[in-house]
């Protein structure tokens, strides 16, 4: 292989970016939602140990949250477990949600 070649090859198999940048969002992602996790737990306790609240409105964003991050890796990866995971998901946002509006 000639210079060309190699330099044609690498940009085709680095075309999304390459390893590193991809780990980084990777890891990033995985931070932000630890973060968003401690943070909504913080919340929940709150508002119903303190606030004497249902919290659904809370536990309807969570599960939102995973619901859309489930569709997201199944159609990135076509793995149907991801798929499960995501209807499982939906159906907890839907019914959080009808609770939400119902008992509020």
């Amino acid at each position: 292989m000639d210079k060309e070649e190699i330099l044609a090859k690498s940009r085709q198999e680095n075309r999304n970016g390459d390893e590193r940048d991809r780990e980084i969002a990777s890891r990033s992602a995985l931070v932000g939602f630890l973060g968003m996790s401690a943070a909504y737990v913080v919340m929940l306790l709150l508002e119903v140990f303190l606030k004497g609240r249902t919290g659904y409105n809370l536990i309807v964003l969570f599960s939102v949250f995973l619901a859309t991050s489930g569709v997201s890796r199944y159609r990135m990866s076509g793995s149907k477990i991801y798929l499960f995971a995501a209807a499982c998901w939906i159906l907890s946002a839907v019914v959080w949600f009808v609770l939400y509006l119902w008992r509020g």
